[in-house]
């Protein structure tokens, strides 16, 4: 007799434990939706500031470029190149190498699994 209450009540605790779980799986789901929705809004805001930056450089480049395609239509120059914003930007010298702008998936994994960044 004292198994079967014993097992009613442990029943009885599980079913409520279950009916918490899912209420706590509604309340999570609006949370997760919310980092997501942060994280989003970071990329923009990361993905913005690589456009303004890339007018920023056409901006400041300009002068070269029009002076450049001047001299070759004069013919006092072959060719000329003049990298692009990507091309230049791209790779920020950081101490003894460099250091890449885009975030590749490793190190958003390494954030998201392990709370670290590379």
């Amino acid at each position: 007799m004292i198994e079967v209450y014993q097992t009613e009540d442990i029943k009885a605790v599980i079913e409520e434990l279950d009916a918490e779980k899912s209420k706590a799986f509604v309340k999570h789901q609006d949370e997760f939706k919310k980092l997501q929705m942060e994280l989003l809004e970071s990329k923009q805001s990361y993905l913005k500031k690589m456009v303004e930056a890339k007018a920023k450089y056409d901006e400041l480049v300009a002068p070269e470029r029009k002076l450049d395609a001047l001299k070759i239509k004069m013919g006092i120059k072959k060719n000329s190149y003049i990298g692009n914003a990507f091309e230049t930007l791209n790779m920020v010298s950081v101490g003894a190498g460099y250091e890449p702008l885009r975030i590749d998936q490793k190190e958003v994994q390494a954030a998201l699994w392990y709370g670290k960044i590379p």
